[in-house]
């Protein structure tokens, strides 16, 4: 059952890239149309927009350094953005879907410093506001996740877990590079995953 679940969550994301790569050829295709546009106004595709426009939330822009996103609509509802920053380097892109009127899912990945890399593929649902359920984050997007934290209908974080030896293990704490179970911690390799550093077991 576990494996089928993994399975099931394993092909979504490789959708969901592909997905990304269609919105990219896209806005390839209106550029080609239309040379030099900057999409400050709404390019149609049937019932499918695309435009650019300025940050709005002062966090995004402060905290994270960003300028513009890209927006992609369908039937006027966002289910994409591709967001940049001021110095006119994308920085990070989302998928956005509507579960229904109270519910969405996302994804959402950051760009990597390293040339054609992506980093913190983060898959997970909720309300407008926060996170419930389960929300998985690839860590080095290879196509395996890595981390999993569990909240509540409220959003409220229930457990932590890591996949370590083919199995999620729940631990004390994890960020993206650390995690600890008690006297034991983990850290975590680009190439083979959470390894175990120290341990009092």
């Amino acid at each position: 059952m576990k494996k089928r679940a993994l399975s099931t969550v394993i092909s979504l994301f490789i959708g969901i890239v592909i997905g990304f790569a269609i919105c990219l050829l896209f806005g390839g295709i209106l550029s080609y149309i239309d040379p030099g546009t900057e999409l400050n106004k709404p390019k149609k595709f049937g019932n499918v927009k695309i435009w650019i426009d300025e940050v709005a939330r002062a966090e995004d822009r402060e905290t994270y350094d960003l300028s513009k996103t890209m927006l992609i609509t369908k039937d006027n509802i966002p289910f994409a953005t591709v967001s940049m920053d001021k110095a006119g380097e994308v920085k990070a892109f989302s998928l956005l879907m509507e579960k229904d009127k109270k519910g969405r899912i996302f994804f959402t990945m950051t760009a990597s410093a390293k040339p054609g890399k992506w980093e913190r593929g983060i898959y997970g649902g909720g309300g407008a506001d926060y996170t419930t359920g389960e929300m998985y984050v690839d860590i080095n997007v290879d196509s395996r996740f890595d981390t999993k934290n569990i909240f509540d209908d409220t959003g409220g974080k229930v457990s932590r877990e890591i996949y370590i030896g083919q199995n999620w293990k729940q631990v004390d704490h994890c960020d993206y590079e650390h995690a600890k179970l008690g006297e034991t911690t983990y850290v975590f390799d680009e190439d083979s995953g959470w390894q175990v550093i120290n341990s009092e077991e």
